[in-house]
C-alpha cells in the first residue's frame, strides 16, 4: 500500500470520490493474505492468556474457579476451539493480575501480545489510567489535574508568575506611599 503523501494526494482524492476503492483504511487490520483479521484481537487476548499462564507457570485448571467453566471448556477457549468472550476475559485477566488497559495497547493498537510486558506500554497504560481517573472526576463536578499537558503547564506558570511580579508592585507601591 502506497504511504500517504502530498504527491498521493489527487490519486487518493480521485479514487475515495469514484467510490471504487475497496481498501481498508488501516493496512494494519490486514493479515497476510491480504483480507481483515477480524479475529486477531481475540488470539492475540488468548495468546496473552496463555503466557502469563506460562510466565507464572500455573495450569490450565487455575483458570476453572475463576471462570466458573470445566477444564475441558478452559482447555478449548486457550487453545482456540472455544470463542473468547469478554465476560470470560475480563475473569481470566482479574485472575491472572492482567492490567486491561495494558493489554488493550499491546494487544488491540499495537498487535504484539510480547510488548505487554513492556516498560513504555506500562507507562502509556499508566497515563491512560490517570487521564480516565481524571474524565471521571470531572464528570463528577470534581476538578482533578492529575496530567497536564505542556501548554497548561506552561500557562499555568506563567499566571502565577504575573502574580508574584504584581504582588511584589503592589508591596513596593505600599511602601512607597506609606514610607
Amino acid at each position: 500500500m502506497q504511504s500517504f503523501d502530498s504527491s498521493n494526494f489527487r490519486h487518493a482524492a480521485a479514487l475515495d470520490a469514484s467510490l471504487e476503492s475497496q481498501a481498508p483504511i488501516f493496512d494494519f487490520m490486514l493479515d497476510e493474505s491480504g483480507s481483515i483479521d477480524c479475529c486477531w484481537e481475540e488470539q492475540g487476548y488468548r495468546a496473552l492468556i496463555n503466557s502469563e499462564l506460562k510466565r507464572q507457570e500455573r495450569p490450565i485448571t487455575f483458570l476453572v474457579g475463576p471462570l466458573g467453566r470445566s477444564r475441558s471448556y478452559v482447555g478449548r477457549v486457550l487453545s482456540g476451539k472455544n470463542k473468547l468472550t469478554q465476560q470470560l476475559r475480563e475473569k481470566a485477566f482479574a485472575a491472572l493480575g492482567i492490567d486491561p488497559i495494558r493489554a488493550n495497547i499491546a494487544v488491540a493498537w499495537l498487535r504484539d501480545v510480547s510488548l505487554y510486558h513492556a516498560m513504555e506500554i506500562q507507562h502509556t497504560s499508566d497515563y491512560f489510567r490517570e487521564y480516565l481517573e481524571e474524565i471521571t472526576s470531572v464528570r463528577n463536578g470534581c476538578i482533578r489535574m492529575t496530567v497536564k499537558p505542556a501548554v497548561l503547564r506552561e500557562a499555568a506558570k506563567r499566571t502565577i508568575d504575573a502574580i508574584m511580579q504584581h504582588q511584589d508592585r503592589v508591596i513596593a507601591n505600599e511602601t512607597v506611599l506609606l514610607g
